[in-house]
């Protein structure tokens, strides 16, 4: 994610760590070896948020 970030120009994303924009998606699965491991969604992170998953 860091490549991205700098290509765009987005300085506050791209990194895992304190004072960075955190836009996370974890997953109970490995969607490599797997795509339906997209659907076994365990936490999602918006802003540095978390959000509680149904």
């Amino acid at each position: 994610t860091t490549a991205p970030a700098a290509h765009f120009g987005l300085s506050d994303r791209g990194t895992i760590a304190p004072g960075m924009r955190a836009d996370l998606v974890l997953l109970d699965g490995d969607p490599l070896s797997d795509i339906h491991a997209t659907r076994a969604i365990t936490q999602v992170w918006c802003g540095g948020v978390s959000h509680a998953m149904s």
